[in-house]
């Protein structure tokens, strides 16, 4: 798909799921915050327009493709957002684009806001663990013009003419009574007023924030186990076969146990009743009977022989 490349190619790492996994274009520096950076500007081919194939991304869009991305092994999870709830999904990625439930066009996700969670190594100054990766995607129709490189930063591709307040160029801070401070994109922002999403067509800016964010919660040996709860994992086609062979042989194993029980418990049954039927008189339990020699003595052989009856 026609995304943003890295500067230096592609760079081959492993697999997973069948898929390689690549190098990226987005720069992260650890522990700086970063506020709508601009990552590049792409065309994503022709507008969706009847009796006219759909271009290749609108078509990955309808069959709901995701970005599996990961950040120290970390696979990312989704943060989805709308005005009523915020969602988190730890399994299968994001979602590149949507499809409007307005006009039922194709829309593109050209901004991320990359949360990362971390922790201090105990005992230890100037190292870190990351025990979180989170994506929360959005849609932003950035309406820009080219960049000139002479009078701009190295790193900016475009001078966006409606830019939300993270992507503003005045500092980017929001002033309160008593300080300043840099704000992220939101889904506020993105929502505003006369805001659009973009169309998975045309040239499209994408841009992304980042944050750093610290969480003494999880331990580093904890982290990967939200991904293997059955909860946050419960879309992963391969943990869904494995939880049900799972629970395939435990009610396989809990079935022979049963049966093995019910032949017990029905044996001991006849048993007791074999026993009972040898010492009854007259269909009742007959104590004398039990424990009498025949000459109307007791003996210690039949008390023995009642006794056992009795246990």
């Amino acid at each position: 798909l026609p995304f943003c490349q890295p500067m230096n190619g592609v760079k081959q790492l492993g697999q997973i799921s069948g898929g390689t996994l690549e190098n990226s274009p987005y720069r992260l520096r650890f522990l700086q915050d970063m506020y709508c950076e601009q990552l590049c500007i792409t065309n994503l081919g022709r507008g969706e327009h009847t009796g006219a194939s759909a271009n290749k991304v609108v078509q990955s869009i309808r069959k709901d493709y995701h970005n599996n991305w990961f950040v120290d092994n970390l696979p990312s999870a989704s943060k989805l957002e709308d005005d009523v709830t915020i969602r988190t999904k730890y399994s299968m990625g994001f979602p590149i684009g949507f499809i409007s439930q307005m006009d039922g066009n194709a829309y593109i996700n050209n901004h991320v806001n990359l949360e990362i969670q971390y922790h201090k190594v105990e005992g230890s100054n100037n190292e870190y663990n990351i025990v979180r990766f989170m994506v929360e995607p959005f849609s932003i129709h950035h309406e820009f013009s080219p960049a000139d490189w002479n009078d701009t930063q190295e790193d900016k591709f475009a001078i966006i003419d409606n830019a939300i307040q993270s992507c503003r160029d005045d500092n980017k801070y929001i002033y309160t009574t008593y300080e300043k401070f840099p704000v992220h994109t939101s889904y506020e922002m993105v929502t505003d007023k006369g805001r659009l999403p973009q169309p998975a067509s045309g040239k499209v800016l994408f841009t992304y924030d980042v944050l750093w964010i610290e969480n003494k919660d999880v331990p580093w040996s904890d982290r990967w186990d939200i991904y293997m709860d059955r909860d946050g994992f419960r879309d992963s086609h391969r943990e869904k076969s494995t939880l049900g062979r799972r629970l395939v042989s435990a009610v396989v194993l809990l079935g022979a146990v049963a049966a093995v029980w019910t032949h017990y418990l029905r044996k001991r049954r006849r048993q007791l009743a074999g026993a009972s039927d040898g010492a009854t008189s007259g269909g009742r339990y007959d104590p004398v009977a039990v424990a009498s020699d025949g000459n109307g003595q007791y003996s210690d052989d039949a008390n023995l022989e009642m006794a056992e009856l009795e246990e």
